[in-house]
């Protein structure tokens, strides 16, 4: 029995402190890696030639992105009239958009002894007329420039057909994709991924 509950106990400590890897088959060209993330521990190749160098690099992209615009035009009502500053030294014209309001354009004036009233500064008349204005807004997002990112996982240099390496340091493959050259269509390439 204690036997067994010591045995139980080491299997449980191995079981918890093993190490989860992935083995991923590998074909020469670009291969898609959607699930693969980790410590890349090692690298096999099985060569048709002799001997080769095979080399395995991470490929990722970035898109910069640009704003895109367009003319847009919008109609508007513009009331345009003289306004003075009530000492007759000063008259301007001026021009008011889209909504009008006379009590906006008035003061207060004695106009008998002790009695004031709202008398307007405008003189003349008030000509409203129509106009149209063109403005350029985003609309939206274009994609721009893209850049392509290619970085070293492992090299592995075969000879008599095969094989096998583990990088120099400690290298990480977490996004992207991964790219296999100098191996022929038939050659076997294979990654271990912690």
């Amino acid at each position: 029995m204690k036997k067994f509950a010591i045995l139980f106990a080491l299997s449980a400590f191995f079981a918890a402190t093993a190490t989860f890897a992935d083995v991923v088959a590998l074909r020469p060209g670009l291969n898609s890696a959607p699930s693969i993330r980790g410590r890349i521990a090692a690298a096999e190749a099985v060569t048709v030639e002799a001997s080769a160098t095979v080399a395995l690099k991470s490929v990722c992209s970035v898109t910069q992105y640009t704003n895109a615009y367009r003319d847009v035009t919008t109609a508007h009502t513009v009331y345009s009239f003289t306004v003075t500053n009530w000492n007759d030294t000063a008259a301007f014209t001026t021009n008011v958009w889209d909504t009008f309001a006379y009590d906006d354009w008035t003061t207060q004036a004695e106009t008998a002894p002790g009695v004031t009233n709202d008398v307007t500064r405008i003189v003349g008349l008030v000509t409203p007329s129509r106009t149209n204005t063109t403005e350029s807004v985003v609309f939206g997002r274009l994609p721009g420039t893209t850049y392509l990112v290619t970085n070293d996982l492992v090299t592995i240099s075969a000879s008599s057909h095969y094989g096998s390496d583990s990088p120099e340091t400690t290298t990480y493959f977490l996004s992207g994709d991964i790219l296999v050259t100098g191996a022929g269509k038939d050659d076997i390439i294979t990654l271990l991924v912690e």
